[in-house]
């Protein structure tokens, strides 16, 4: 299993293809899982890659998460952790859901300063105030609002920060 598979060159990515045509009396004796970003796909696109392209007898591409799936993925991964799946409030996941466009690496790396930021402040739950300082402060890192389309969530989004007085004009 290779990760990160995106950031192989096209020699090390031809020295896997080499790789598998290792067999024994016709028995394939390795197979090779690459996972990685999206550019991993344009990277086998390649016409000089044509040969370990044409082996692929498997592709899956990860679809951003919806509202519901965002909830449980952040409940899930506190639980599997030790820790109390309410930790962060609703506004506080909607708003991680909004700004990661349900990537679950950017849920991911937004729920992880989300936390560091709540323990920071001596707060014991992630509310929207914590979630919408982590964005603000990650604007520079590259976690911009994804295009998708949201005019649901974008709705209920106006809704939660409007009843928490965040004045729409500033986010």
């Amino acid at each position: 299993i290779v990760d990160e598979a995106q950031n192989l060159s096209g020699g090390a990515l031809e020295d896997l293809r080499m790789l598998t045509n290792i067999n024994a009396d016709k028995d394939q004796l390795l197979q090779i899982i690459l996972v990685g970003q999206p550019q991993l796909l344009d990277s086998l696109s390649r016409p000089e890659l044509a040969q370990i392209a044409q082996r692929v007898s498997v592709e899956y591409h990860l679809e951003p998460l919806g509202l519901v799936d965002v909830i449980r993925y952040v409940q899930h991964r506190l639980e599997t952790a030790g820790g109390d799946k309410d930790t962060f409030d609703m506004d506080a996941i909607w708003a991680i859901y909004y700004f990661s466009g349900g990537v679950p690496r950017l849920v991911n790396i937004l729920c992880d300063y989300a936390l560091v930021h709540a323990y920071a402040e001596g707060k014991h739950m992630v509310d929207l105030e914590t979630a919408l300082s982590v964005k603000q402060g990650r604007k520079i890192g590259g976690i911009n609002r994804f295009v998708t389309n949201v005019d649901a969530v974008e709705y209920v989004r106006q809704s939660v920060l409007r009843s928490a007085g965040v004045d729409l004009a500033e986010v």
